[in-house]
């Protein structure tokens, strides 16, 4: 209580040595409310905009969980069959070298290597080599 009253003597007695000082404090806290308050509105301006913008959506998943939906088409364009590949044609698909290829192909049951090439290729389609040379794919 004693510092309480200390500190308003202070205060006092800084308003009669130093009345402009008192008064540019003065402004500036005036200042501070009126920023405050003009950032209030906005506060309050956001918070409105949320709100209706929340409403709109609420609104647009009601409408569209009432069955009002539109049948869609749906359009699947037909797969295009994939060609036989020469060696150096599938080393390039499966991102490796044709001495990979090869290398696979020969070192590898025809299941293990169709399995390899099915983890290499974009399609994750598997390949086999045929007596002709060319490689085909395997469904």
């Amino acid at each position: 209580m004693f510092l309480e009253s200390l500190q308003q003597l202070e205060a006092q007695l800084t308003q009669i040595v130093n009345p402009q000082d008192a008064r540019i404090e003065s402004g500036v806290e005036e200042n501070s409310k009126q920023r405050l308050s003009l950032l209030e509105q906005k506060t309050e301006a956001i918070i409105q905009r949320l709100a209706k913008i929340e409403g709109a959506i609420s609104l647009l998943n009601q409408r569209s969980s009432t069955g009002s939906r539109r049948q869609s088409f749906n359009y699947h364009p037909p797969q295009q069959q994939l060609q036989a590949y020469t060696g150096e044609n599938l080393a390039k698909r499966l991102g490796v070298d044709l001495a990979t290829l090869e290398r696979e192909q020969t070192n590898q049951t025809p299941k293990d290597f169709e399995r390899w090439c099915r983890s290499r290729d974009p399609g994750s389609i598997g390949w086999r080599r045929s007596d002709n040379g060319l490689y085909h794919p395997i469904k």
